[in-house]
């Protein structure tokens, strides 16, 4: 069965609608972005502990707070 939408072009009546696929387009976008998020943070944090206490220094971070945000959960914080 055929319909036709909005555009006057035939679709599968079977098909979902454009709205329900930028939805799930969407979806799936925000979802990519948490996980680049994490993976981004969890990196970082970790790269704190590789720093020397002078590197830290340079960056106003002493080594109790790279620690500190190193253990940080990332679904919190």
């Amino acid at each position: 069965m055929r319909a036709e939408n909005s555009l006057g072009k035939q679709a599968d009546a079977r098909s979902p609608p454009i709205a329900t696929k930028m939805v799930a387009h969407r979806c799936l976008y925000a979802w990519q972005t948490t996980i680049i998020r994490y993976f981004e943070k969890r990196r970082t944090r970790r790269d704190l502990l590789d720093l020397t206490a002078e590197q830290l220094n340079d960056i106003g971070v002493s080594p109790e707070e790279a620690r500190a945000e190193a253990s940080k959960s990332w679904f919190w914080e």
